[in-house]
């Protein structure tokens, strides 16, 4: 079960990665207040709060 946490927690980790890029590149080429920046941020906020979740279940 902890490898398959590990797993998961990286690749949650890259997807945070990739899209944080791509929202920052978004932002700079279209505005932040475009709507294709603001949906990477929302997605963003939710990868990152699944990120926090499984980080805090950890040593549970």
């Amino acid at each position: 079960m902890f490898v398959i946490r590990l797993d998961r927690e990286q690749q949650i980790y890259q997807q945070i990665t990739n899209l944080r890029a791509r929202m920052v590149e978004e932002g700079m080429a279209n505005g932040l207040d475009h709507p294709l920046t603001i949906q990477l941020s929302q997605e963003l906020d939710l990868l990152l709060e699944q990120y926090r979740n499984l980080k805090e279940n950890q040593g549970k």
